[in-house]
């Protein structure tokens, strides 16, 4: 009997000492124990990724907003009588130009429209070759070609064969562009009546442009050649009505809208 009680005192002495001791094991694994370092939790590479993103996206928008107001920035220092200049035209547009011109679009089908765009236009391939020339651009040539091929193929202009050949695609180019890529700035931004939004640059531009146009040796008196040009632009408007009116309705204060449309504009047309 003696070997059996001992083997048992054995066994309970063996649970006691565990259940003594199982306090010590378990402060010692337990992450509130003062006296053991709490472990840190890594820094989250996803997280630090997405912030980086965040500020990258930031420094860009930055840096498009602060391109974007450079290429329309212009000096407005007319502004008060540009501002009165543009109200004429936009009165002028919606009480007298755009009855008249929806009124000859009615009457006068596009395919009789469409020739006299295009008469005017091969007319004017002067002042794009002379320009092309000035500006060192090879497209000069193209601009011949083309006046060459419309003006006999196409009838005096009035039709536009040249279309048809891609190599041929032609592309607007003026005094005012040329002035830009000899390095002359805008001047100042200005509202012309009846024309509209235009630049020092631009205006003296299309002045001078006057006397490489055949517009300029084909009348005797200056009515006529106003008159010829009011009519081209007239049927120019017939094509393009709607375009003045989606602007206007897209913009909180169309006179600004207006202004840096033209000078992005003007921009696209002298880098191209």
């Amino acid at each position: 009997m003696m070997p059996d009680r001992l083997r048992l005192l054995r066994i309970h002495l063996a649970v006691l000492a565990v259940i003594l001791a199982f306090p010590f094991i378990g402060s010692a694994q337990s992450p509130e124990d003062p006296s053991q370092p709490v472990p840190q939790a890594a820094d989250d590479p996803a997280s630090d990724a997405f912030e980086d993103d965040e500020f990258l996206d930031d420094e860009l928008d930055t840096l498009y907003e602060e391109a974007e107001d450079a290429a329309v920035k212009v000096a407005d220092p007319l502004e008060p009588i540009n501002r009165g200049m543009f109200v004429f035209n936009d009165r002028f547009y919606f009480w007298f130009a755009k009855p008249l011109t929806i009124g000859y679009r009615t009457v006068i089908p596009s395919n009789v429209r469409g020739p006299i765009k295009n008469f005017f236009f091969n007319i004017f391939a002067p002042i794009r070759i002379v320009n092309n020339l000035l500006q060192g651009k090879p497209k000069g040539g193209i601009e011949t070609q083309r006046f060459l091929i419309n003006s006999t193929a196409g009838l005096l202009g009035f039709g536009d064969p040249a279309s048809s050949l891609p190599q041929l695609a032609p592309r607007e180019e003026d005094l005012g562009q040329t002035f830009a890529v000899w390095g002359i700035g805008n001047g100042f931004y200005m509202v012309l009546p009846f024309i509209g939004p235009t630049t020092l640059r631009d205006t003296t531009g299309w002045v001078l442009d006057r006397y490489f146009s055949p517009l300029a040796y084909m009348f005797d008196s200056w009515e006529e050649a106003i008159a010829v040009t009011v009519f081209r632009r007239w049927n120019q408007l017939s094509f393009r009505i709607g375009d003045y009116e989606a602007l206007k309705a897209a913009s909180l204060d169309p006179y600004i809208a207006m202004r840096n449309g033209y000078i992005q504009f003007r921009n696209t047309k002298i880098k191209q």
